[in-house]
């Protein structure tokens, strides 16, 4: 902070401090209550009170003379002047009503009354809550003068007059045990039993025994103990279950007592004047010099003190922020897989060691070139990266895809990074090498796919078998008829041609179903090869005598991976199959709307059990008796579809069937041509 501005600083203070003290001489009179204003409550709060209406505070005689009774039974004195502040200045109305001591807990706790003016009590520490203090009271004991120093210090012979639940009995009893005590409702009551010498003793608030025995009396009669029985403060007693009016109230307590309307009640009730004050204004002089000498030394401490403890706690953060950055590069290079910190432009902030190694560049040659430049791959997997980046971006939304680098596949999520402001600064890409993977999953599809051509061989050479007796048939008739007989002739050949045709056909669904799988897109005729699918298991259906029924609609071009449709296909039906038990029916429908694919498979099977509805899809499940299947069927369903970003749905019944829908997006033609 530079010099003008500390002169300026001090300057400014020395003339705040002589304008307070100038008005402190002048301004003895002024009724600082029609200046002060009191916390502003919060909504809740004032609604409270608006429905409240009234609050009603009790109050005991242990208040004297802080609270007078008059003969209307209307109170009056400092006390009710302080309330009355608090009233007017948050609108609410106070009733007070006057209780015994004894009865503090059970009034509160009845809501009879909403608080209490009293000493704060341990014995309701639980029950109750006690504001901020509003003033200073003190306990006293006296006794008659009577009673030697001996008898006093044990109190034997000692009767001490006591209000029924005053706090302080506890006090008494342990420095008096074997004094006997004489229970009275009230205070008035208590100098009453004193003035008719029904006890040598007598314990209470040092203002209210002065209230009702007066003073003159206490000096010629009775003798003072040494010390205080208590020095405590008056506060206001609330329920502890009322947190709502204790917050209000404790508010009110610490607002007041920053101001000066006690001292001005003060001077009201108890004669207390400002005009006390010396009128020497040399000494007011000296009083304002010494100020501004104070002040400026504290200034010129403070800024010495405050520097150097920003200094000190700059330098603990700065080695904090060390620590730190150490700590998450040791993290960010401990972590195998491959991470990269990339900015808005696109360009490489900085990657972990592990991607360096991936990359076989030195982190430094990294910084500050685009991603997409590190790697060596087609534009269309560029492309894809690139996409990926930016929409992370835009939509402030982590993303994850899988590109292709060389024979390599890595699976890469992104992830945000914000400022103190949550604003994106930047992303961190995280990348996985799933080439082992995935080559696995297409080796598990693979061998899948041929267990299914395993058990549909029977079924295909059946198939075979049939058109290849009729070629064998009809080659004898064209042997033996006349070569004139031309009708037959060409009868017996078409035969054959079909029967060829159909064998073909029957091959050709085998080999394009047992081909090597791969995750191409492709635009292919989905009816023909659905319907090809359905014709490879038609002999299973007939030997189980399942009818099949299939529909389709839409059109039938459509692009999508039709190697991972057929491998769902296949699985549904032979899952289907092996789910009824007795001649039934299998329906096949698919619709095609432009957007979507939906391939829904029912059967009239025994149904899904629904405890275990849950479970079909987790690897190895099944309910088949071992041997009989391997659990990976449906798990292989619904892990292509969620590959070509689609959904599986399973409904079923017990005793009914179940049904299979699968919503798979398609994506239009012109991309791919």
């Amino acid at each position: 902070m530079n010099r003008n501005l500390i002169l300026t600083l001090v300057i400014g203070l020395m003339i705040l401090i002589m304008i307070a003290y100038n008005s402190s001489e002048h301004e003895g009179g002024l009724q600082m209550q029609n200046r002060i204003r009191l916390h502003p409550l919060s909504q809740e709060q004032q609604e409270w009170l608006d429905e409240k209406g009234t609050l009603v505070i009790g109050i005991t005689d242990n208040s004297a003379p802080f609270v007078l009774w008059d003969d209307g039974m209307q109170p009056k004195g400092f006390l009710i002047d302080y309330m009355e502040f608090i009233a007017r200045e948050y609108d609410v109305s106070i009733l007070y009503e006057p209780i015994l001591m004894n009865e503090i807990l059970s009034k509160l706790d009845s809501q009879e009354v909403d608080a209490v003016i009293s000493t704060p009590d341990v014995s309701y520490e639980e029950e109750l809550e006690f504001t901020m203090p509003i003033m200073k009271t003190k306990g006293i004991l006296l006794f008659q003068n009577t009673i030697t120093n001996r008898e006093s210090r044990e109190g034997k012979d000692m009767r001490i007059i006591l209000v029924e639940g005053s706090p302080w009995k506890r006090v008494l009893e342990n420095r008096f045990p074997k004094a006997t005590y004489l229970p009275v409702e009230n205070m008035k009551e208590a100098a009453a039993a004193a003035a008719s010498r029904q006890g040598n003793a007598i314990a209470g608030s040092e203002t209210a025994l002065q209230h009702f025995m007066g003073a003159e009396q206490m000096e010629q009669n009775w003798s003072r103990a040494s010390g205080y029985l208590y020095e405590k403060n008056d506060c206001l007693a609330v329920d502890s279950e009322n947190t709502m009016l204790y917050e209000i109230l404790n508010n009110a307590v610490y607002y007041l007592d920053n101001t000066k309307v006690v001292s001005e009640l003060q001077s009201k009730w108890l004669g207390l004047s400002y005009s006390l004050k010396s009128e020497n204004r040399l000494e007011g002089a000296g009083i304002i010099i010494l100020i501004v000498f104070a002040a400026v030394l504290c200034i010129f401490s403070l800024f010495y003190q405050s520097n150097k403890s920003l200094y000190e706690e700059l330098q603990q953060r700065m080695e904090l922020l060390i620590e730190s950055q150490n700590e998450m590069q040791t993290t960010f290079d401990g972590v195998t897989y491959y991470l990269a910190e990339i900015n808005r432009d696109g360009l490489v902030v900085s990657i972990n060691k592990a991607f360096s190694q991936f990359l076989q560049m030195k982190r430094h040659k990294a910084v500050g070139l685009p991603l997409i430049s590190l790697f060596t791959m087609d534009e269309k997997e560029k492309q894809k990266l690139s996409q990926l980046i930016s929409e992370t971006f835009k939509d402030e939304s982590e993303k994850s895809d899988e590109i292709s680098i060389g024979k390599k596949i890595l699976e890469i999520h992104t992830f945000l990074i914000k400022d103190n402001k949550e604003k994106v600064q930047k992303i961190l890409t995280m990348m996985v090498d799933v080439t082992e993977a995935r080559s696995t999953e297409r080796q598990m599809l693979q061998n899948h796919k041929m267990i299914a051509v395993g058990q549909l061989a029977t079924g295909v050479a059946h198939e075979i078998r049939n058109p290849l007796g009729l070629i064998r048939n009809y080659c004898y008739v064209l042997k033996e008829i006349d070569y004139r007989d031309y009708i037959n002739r060409d009868e017996a050949i078409k035969v054959i041609e079909k029967s060829v045709d159909k064998s073909s056909r029957i091959i050709d669904n085998l080999l394009n179903f047992s081909r090597i799988t791969t995750n191409k897109k492709e635009i292919v005729n989905l009816n023909v090869h659905l319907s090809a699918i359905l014709d490879l298991q038609r002999n299973l259906l007939v030997k189980h005598k399942i009818d099949l029924k299939y529909e389709y609609l839409g059109s039938d071009t459509v692009t999508i991976n039709i190697e991972a449709i057929e491998i769902i296909l296949i699985n549904l039906i032979t899952n289907a199959v092996d789910a009824i038990s007795q001649p039934g029916k299998i329906t096949v429908h698919c619709v095609e709307d432009g957007h979507n694919i939906i391939l829904s498979v029912n059967d009239t099977g025994q149904g899904i059990e629904p405890d275990i509805i849950d479970e079909i899809f987790n690897p190895f499940f099944t309910t088949k008796k071992k041997r009989e299947g391997n659990g990976l069927g449906l798990y292989i369903v619904y892990n292509e579809v969620q590959k070509m970003g689609g959904e599986i749905k399973v409904e079923s019944e017990v005793g009914i069937g179940t049904t299979f829908t699968i919503r798979i997006p398609i994506e239009k033609e012109e991309q791919y041509q």
